[in-house]
């Protein structure tokens, strides 16, 4: 009598898994990834030729371009129209303050967009950084118009 494990067949040699492929299979089937490197680092150079200012090099405050994960969305109904979203660049997390009229005309895309460019106005309060958000751009979508090809 054979054993169950003796009628597998041999498994077909396989091609390597790029390190972005491992990291986004990691994200798709635990929600984490152990391969020691973000995300937004796998598109760092489709970010800066955005214009996207690296969180890590932001001042304290003023203008400014850059761009994360989209890690949280929130629209409270006490929030009197406005939106939070939370980004994430490797260690660093920034809060997106987006404006009624805002959230109403990006509506579509602030929905779907899952790495997002934002230009707005940065103020950094200890370990509390805030942007209030005039202007949202899909990076995915903006990469891919310009052939950069962001995710």
């Amino acid at each position: 009598m054979q054993s169950l494990l003796s009628a597998l067949p041999e498994t077909p040699p396989l091609p390597e898994l790029t390190v972005r492929e491992k990291v986004a299979w990691d994200y798709r089937l635990k929600g984490l990834n152990e391969w020691g490197v973000h995300p937004v680092d796998l598109i760092r150079q489709q970010l800066l030729s955005l214009g996207a200012t690296p969180m890590v090099r932001l001042p304290h405050q003023g203008h400014v371009t850059t761009a994360g994960i989209v890690i949280a969305r929130q629209r409270p109904p006490t929030a009197k129209g406005f939106a939070f979203y939370v980004i994430e660049d490797g260690p660093l997390r920034l809060q997106v303050v987006i404006s009624p009229d805002m959230w109403e005309r990006e509506r579509d895309l602030l929905r779907e967009a899952r790495v997002l460019l934002v230009t707005g106005m940065l103020e950094k309060c200890g370990r509390a950084w805030t942007i209030r958000a005039d202007q949202l751009v899909d990076a995915q979508g903006a990469a891919a118009t310009s052939g950069t090809g962001v995710g």
